[in-house]
């Protein structure tokens, strides 16, 4: 007789992992939004809103920034500020970047199944202007516009000062608005000599037309620096950093976590993951990265364009604004790009829209409207030419870049605006092993008849625990689940680590954390003593905002400290209410 308990258990968790597994085999190959929705275009393409991305490509002095922007919000009132280290080239790319190494790097995490003695059951898995220099009146105070330009949809200003008054006046002159409270924070950055790239929309362009800004540098290290954006970062702000170069990528002033993964809630796949990594991070002082992918590049090959994959050169003679539409559904993926340049070229006729008629049915569907298509002044050349300009250029570029990097890392943090003290600066480290993304546990259960007498999750490590049943038991007979581990005393970090960019990782004790976390305001990781004692006392001077960094102005941002000299900077800001501030009409 089958187990009724495991009849039930294997029904509830297998629908669980079917649907973990699949939306995981889907994600590999076809785009979030189609899996969504079935169809060419969702009405309403989905945003992750869950985090910040970044993805920096290093060479030797050279260092590239793909920035995804996030926002929401009205076309007038976008603007968004980005301190640099030096003149970058400014340029667009495409969000579909974050989407393709999203999906082949994030964790993921595997539980098998051994169904034991007596319980016969098969195994299964769970599973995006014009500008005048400004005298300061006197004092040799000044704004200096060094560059201005249209790229992509922007208008952009790169502009240096000496001044964060007057710089800060600049900005809200013209249409960039800072709050208040901006101005010592940006005094920072001034002191530390950076300069500004400001963005804002063209006239002609709304929010979908927003695209990824990439800058180049001529630079060593990259570097997400975080003071500024605290001003209105909310808690545990979720940062991921993928780094290409040609070895391991790691943070050489923030401390580094492994994660404990008896905490991680198996049964939903990982559901938890990253409230553990939170939890994680603040066993170490609140500033940590963990590494959730460090390995080849490989995985990335194609994943964005291969030679022969757009027909352009056919999609000129199509005249027929519908059939062109079919035709684009069978070379490309759908995108916001792609459905911004639709509206543009193919609009939705406003009798079919006062008919309720909605974008997705309109062109997932043309043979369902051939008269209306049949009226639209269509031009395909105008068409190919932005399609060439917008999408396949830069995911043409974007392959390159990928392709001429060996080695992708990919890291992970929360953080919230209290813990925003330092800018985390990266180096690398060739002597560091692979990291992999997937997670393989074993739920191991032996039954006796009618009774489940044992069911327990094992680690890759050998550990075991008995997991939290509440939500999934079952018992024909009244039984009650076997009782889960108490973890609640284990810490959420199984190792709390100091990576340098030579030698291995160091393991800190507990009581180091926090003098470890103070020291590497003021030295890099090569100078910082892990000795397991805790000394008292830690002179520093005041970050803007009261913290503390060492005895220089000029520690703690990244244009100065830590292992690296004068190394890439940008800022990476958080959400809609820090990377973009609202303009004042």
């Amino acid at each position: 007789m089958k187990n009724r308990f495991l009849s039930y258990f294997m029904r509830r968790l297998g629908a669980t992992a079917l649907a973990i597994g699949l939306g995981t085999a889907a994600a590999v190959t076809i785009p979030a939004s189609a899996v969504a929705c079935g169809g060419f275009f969702c009405s309403n393409l989905p945003i992750d809103q869950t985090g910040e991305d970044i993805l920096f490509a290093t060479e030797e002095g050279k260092v590239r920034a793909y920035i995804r922007i996030f926002y929401q919000g009205e076309a007038k009132d976008f603007a968004w500020v980005v301190p640099v280290a030096s003149k970058p080239t400014v340029s667009v790319g495409t969000a579909t970047v974050f989407t393709r190494v999203d999906q082949v790097t994030r964790p993921i995490f595997n539980l098998e199944w051994d169904w034991g003695s007596g319980c016969f059951y098969p195994p299964m898995a769970a599973a995006e202007g014009d500008f005048d220099n400004t005298d300061g009146g006197g004092g040799g105070k000044s704004v200096t516009v060094v560059d201005t330009g249209q790229v992509g949809p922007y208008d952009y200003a790169v502009v240096e000062s000496n001044d964060a008054a007057l710089l800060t006046a600049w900005l809200n002159e013209n249409d960039f608005d800072q709050p208040p409270e901006a101005e010592p924070l940006i005094a920072h950055y001034v002191e530390n000599d950076m300069m500004f790239v400001a963005l804002k929309l063209q006239q002609d362009k709304g929010v979908g037309d927003i695209a990824p800004l990439v800058l180049d540098f001529n630079e060593n290290n990259p570097c997400v620096p975080l003071i500024l954006t605290r001003i209105a970062a909310t808690p545990d702000m979720p940062v991921r950093v993928y780094v290409l170069s040609d070895q391991r990528a790691i943070p050489t002033n923030w401390l580094h976590v492994e994660i404990n993964e008896k905490k991680i809630d198996w049964l939903s796949g990982g559901g938890n993951y990253e409230q553990v990594v939170t939890a994680a991070v603040d066993e170490a002082a609140g500033r940590a990265f963990v590494t959730e992918f460090a390995g080849s590049s490989e995985p990335m090959k194609s994943m964005l364009y291969t030679e022969g994959q757009y027909q352009l050169d056919q999609l000129k003679t199509i005249t027929h604004a519908g059939q062109f539409i079919m035709a684009l559904q069978g070379q490309f993926q759908a995108s916001q790009e792609l459905l911004n340049l639709m509206r543009k070229h193919v609009p939705l006729p406003e009798s079919l829209a006062a008919q309720g008629v909605t974008e997705q049915q309109f062109y997932n569907f043309p043979d369902n409207y051939e008269a209306e298509y049949a009226k639209i002044s269509f031009e395909p050349n105008m068409f190919v030419a932005d399609l060439e300009t917008v999408i396949v250029k830069p995911l043409k570029e974007a392959q390159e870049m990928f392709d001429k990097h060996p080695y992708l890392t990919r890291l992970f943090t929360t953080v919230s605006p209290d813990e925003m003290t330092r800018d985390p600066l990266f180096g690398y480290n060739n002597t560091l092993g692979d990291v992999s993304n997937v997670h393989t546990a074993k739920l191991v259960t032996e039954c006796d008849g009618e009774t489940t007498t044992k069911v327990e999750i094992v680690l890759s490590n050998g550990e075991t625990f008995v997991p939290d049943l509440t939500n999934w038991w079952y018992s024909p007979t009244g039984g009650d689940a076997p009782e889960a581990t108490d973890l609640s005393a284990e810490p959420a970090a199984t190792k709390i680590e100091l990576l340098g960019e030579t030698g291995p990782a160091r393991a800190l004790g507990t009581q180091e954390v926090e003098f470890i976390d103070r020291q590497l305001d003021i030295l890099p990781p090569e100078q910082v003593e892990v000795t397991g004692i805790d000394p008292a006392g830690n002179p520093g001077t005041n970050l803007p905002g009261g913290t503390t960094s060492g005895d220089n102005e000029k520690k703690g941002g990244c244009s100065v400290g830590g292992a690296a000299s004068m190394p890439f900077w940008l800022s990476l800001l958080a959400g809609l209410s820090v990377v973009v501030r609202r303009r004042r009409r």
